[in-house]
Protein backbone atom coordinates (compact mmCIF):
# COMPACT_ATOMS: atom_id res chain seq x y z
CA UNK A 1 0.00 0.00 0.00
CA UNK A 2 1.46 3.33 -1.29
CA UNK A 3 2.26 5.70 2.18
CA UNK A 4 0.01 8.39 0.73
CA UNK A 5 -3.01 6.34 1.80
CA UNK A 6 -1.66 5.58 5.02
CA UNK A 7 -4.33 5.73 7.81
CA UNK A 8 -3.66 9.23 9.57
CA UNK A 9 -4.59 10.33 12.99
CA UNK A 10 -4.14 14.44 13.38
CA UNK A 11 -2.21 14.40 10.47
CA UNK A 12 0.34 11.80 11.66
CA UNK A 13 0.84 8.65 10.38
CA UNK A 14 -0.96 5.93 12.81
CA UNK A 15 2.53 3.47 12.56
CA UNK A 16 4.36 6.67 14.86
CA UNK A 17 1.33 6.62 17.14
CA UNK A 18 1.47 2.98 17.57
CA UNK A 19 5.18 3.93 18.54
CA UNK A 20 4.31 6.86 20.77
CA UNK A 21 2.21 4.36 22.49
CA UNK A 22 4.86 1.70 23.13
CA UNK A 23 7.30 4.05 23.94
CA UNK A 24 5.22 5.53 26.96
CA UNK A 25 3.83 2.45 27.83
CA UNK A 26 7.40 0.93 28.26
CA UNK A 27 8.19 4.50 30.25
CA UNK A 28 5.74 4.30 32.29
CA UNK A 29 6.50 0.49 33.39
CA UNK A 30 9.78 1.46 34.04
CA UNK A 31 8.60 4.76 35.86
CA UNK A 32 6.55 2.18 38.07
CA UNK A 33 9.51 -0.29 38.56
CA UNK A 34 11.66 2.72 39.99
CA UNK A 35 8.79 3.82 42.22
CA UNK A 36 8.77 0.43 43.56
CA UNK A 37 12.24 0.15 44.19
CA UNK A 38 12.17 4.02 46.05
CA UNK A 39 9.37 2.82 48.11
CA UNK A 40 11.16 -0.04 49.11
CA UNK A 41 14.33 1.58 50.40
CA UNK A 42 11.96 4.52 52.29
CA UNK A 43 10.41 1.55 54.13
CA UNK A 44 13.74 -0.11 55.47
CA UNK A 45 14.68 3.47 56.41
CA UNK A 46 11.78 3.85 58.03
CA UNK A 47 11.82 0.89 59.84
CA UNK A 48 15.26 1.19 60.31
CA UNK A 49 14.59 4.91 62.13
CA UNK A 50 11.91 3.02 64.10
CA UNK A 51 14.61 0.30 65.39
CA UNK A 52 16.36 3.39 66.81
CA UNK A 53 13.80 4.97 68.18
CA UNK A 54 13.00 1.95 70.44
CA UNK A 55 16.58 1.22 70.80
CA UNK A 56 16.69 4.85 72.41
CA UNK A 57 13.87 4.50 74.62
CA UNK A 58 15.15 1.18 76.43
CA UNK A 59 18.12 3.69 77.02
CA UNK A 60 15.55 6.08 78.33
CA UNK A 61 13.85 3.16 80.63
CA UNK A 62 17.87 1.90 81.68
CA UNK A 63 18.55 5.81 82.91
CA UNK A 64 15.11 6.01 84.86
CA UNK A 65 13.59 8.79 82.04
CA UNK A 66 10.52 6.71 81.83
CA UNK A 67 8.11 4.86 83.39
CA UNK A 68 7.78 6.30 86.66
CA UNK A 69 11.21 6.82 87.36
CA UNK A 70 12.26 3.07 87.11
CA UNK A 71 16.10 2.96 87.92
CA UNK A 72 17.90 -0.22 86.13
CA UNK A 73 20.96 2.01 85.72
CA UNK A 74 20.88 2.89 89.80
CA UNK A 75 20.04 -0.74 90.21
CA UNK A 76 23.19 -1.93 88.79
CA UNK A 77 25.58 0.88 90.23
CA UNK A 78 24.41 -0.58 93.76
CA UNK A 79 25.51 -3.60 92.80
CA UNK A 80 29.04 -2.40 90.92
CA UNK A 81 28.95 -0.45 94.36
CA UNK A 82 28.40 -3.53 96.94
CA UNK A 83 30.93 -5.74 94.30
CA UNK A 84 33.68 -3.38 94.36
CA UNK A 85 33.42 -2.71 98.51
CA UNK A 86 33.47 -5.93 99.01
CA UNK A 87 36.63 -6.57 96.23
CA UNK A 88 38.26 -3.35 98.46
CA UNK A 89 38.39 -6.12 101.38
CA UNK A 90 40.26 -8.83 98.97
CA UNK A 91 44.13 -8.73 99.56
CA UNK A 92 46.37 -7.34 96.90
CA UNK A 93 47.94 -10.33 95.93
CA UNK A 94 45.05 -12.05 95.80
CA UNK A 95 43.30 -9.69 92.97
CA UNK A 96 46.23 -10.08 91.21
CA UNK A 97 46.43 -13.80 90.73
CA UNK A 98 43.09 -13.33 89.80
CA UNK A 99 43.90 -10.88 87.21
CA UNK A 100 46.05 -13.18 86.16
CA UNK A 101 43.91 -16.51 86.21
CA UNK A 102 40.37 -16.71 84.56
CA UNK A 103 40.00 -19.66 86.92
CA UNK A 104 41.10 -17.55 90.21
CA UNK A 105 39.02 -14.58 88.69
CA UNK A 106 35.64 -16.68 88.68
CA UNK A 107 36.01 -18.15 91.91
CA UNK A 108 36.49 -14.38 93.47
CA UNK A 109 34.02 -12.93 91.48
CA UNK A 110 31.62 -16.15 93.25
CA UNK A 111 33.28 -15.61 96.18
CA UNK A 112 32.26 -12.00 96.16
CA UNK A 113 28.80 -11.86 94.83
CA UNK A 114 27.98 -14.86 96.79
CA UNK A 115 28.53 -12.46 99.78
CA UNK A 116 26.71 -9.80 98.09
CA UNK A 117 23.70 -11.37 97.17
CA UNK A 118 22.96 -12.27 101.21
CA UNK A 119 21.47 -8.92 101.11
CA UNK A 120 17.94 -9.17 100.14
CA UNK A 121 18.46 -5.27 98.62
CA UNK A 122 20.92 -7.02 96.27
CA UNK A 123 18.83 -9.78 95.23
CA UNK A 124 15.91 -7.57 94.00
CA UNK A 125 18.54 -5.17 92.29
CA UNK A 126 20.41 -8.22 90.56
CA UNK A 127 16.29 -9.44 89.30
CA UNK A 128 15.91 -6.24 88.06
CA UNK A 129 18.88 -5.60 86.15
CA UNK A 130 18.35 -9.61 84.90
CA UNK A 131 14.78 -8.04 83.56
CA UNK A 132 15.97 -5.51 81.86
CA UNK A 133 18.39 -7.59 79.60
CA UNK A 134 16.11 -9.61 79.53
CA UNK A 135 13.63 -7.35 77.66
CA UNK A 136 16.75 -5.66 75.50
CA UNK A 137 17.27 -9.11 73.98
CA UNK A 138 13.67 -9.55 73.14
CA UNK A 139 13.75 -6.39 71.76
CA UNK A 140 16.71 -7.07 69.26
CA UNK A 141 15.54 -10.58 68.49
CA UNK A 142 12.57 -9.38 67.54
CA UNK A 143 14.01 -6.43 65.41
CA UNK A 144 12.32 -4.08 67.56
CA UNK A 145 15.59 -2.35 68.29
CA UNK A 146 19.04 -1.90 66.16
CA UNK A 147 21.47 -4.42 67.20
CA UNK A 148 24.68 -2.52 66.54
CA UNK A 149 23.08 0.80 68.64
CA UNK A 150 21.81 -1.74 71.26
CA UNK A 151 25.37 -3.09 72.21
CA UNK A 152 26.82 0.43 71.73
CA UNK A 153 24.82 1.44 74.63
CA UNK A 154 24.44 -1.77 76.68
CA UNK A 155 27.04 -4.15 75.56
CA UNK A 156 29.99 -2.98 78.27
CA UNK A 157 27.59 -3.44 80.96
CA UNK A 158 25.92 -6.57 80.08
CA UNK A 159 29.21 -7.97 79.67
CA UNK A 160 30.88 -7.13 83.28
CA UNK A 161 27.50 -7.90 84.83
CA UNK A 162 27.68 -11.48 82.82
CA UNK A 163 31.16 -11.84 84.03
CA UNK A 164 30.55 -10.28 87.52
CA UNK A 165 27.74 -12.19 88.70
CA UNK A 166 28.09 -15.80 86.62
CA UNK A 167 28.16 -17.73 89.63
CA UNK A 168 25.03 -16.53 90.54
CA UNK A 169 23.56 -16.82 87.05
CA UNK A 170 24.86 -20.41 86.49
CA UNK A 171 23.32 -21.35 90.31
CA UNK A 172 19.70 -19.74 88.24
CA UNK A 173 20.35 -21.64 85.03
CA UNK A 174 20.83 -25.12 87.14
CA UNK A 175 17.41 -24.57 87.91
CA UNK A 176 15.69 -22.19 84.98
CA UNK A 177 17.40 -23.51 81.89
CA UNK A 178 16.97 -20.04 80.12
CA UNK A 179 17.45 -17.26 83.52
CA UNK A 180 19.46 -14.59 82.11
CA UNK A 181 19.97 -15.83 78.73
CA UNK A 182 19.23 -12.12 77.46
CA UNK A 183 22.58 -11.84 78.26
CA UNK A 184 23.83 -14.38 75.69
CA UNK A 185 23.34 -10.96 73.56
CA UNK A 186 26.58 -10.17 73.37
CA UNK A 187 28.39 -13.39 72.70
CA UNK A 188 26.41 -13.97 69.64
CA UNK A 189 27.28 -12.31 66.73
Amino acid sequence: MPAEHERRFLGVPISIWDGLAGLFTVLAVLGGLIGLILAYFELAQRREAARAEATLALLDVWEGATQGGTHYLNAFRALDARVKANLDEVPQADLDAARADDTMRAALYARVTREVMDDPEAQRAFEDVVYFFQRLAICVETNLCDREATLAFFGGPMRSFSLTFSAPIANRRAAVTDFADGLDLVDTP
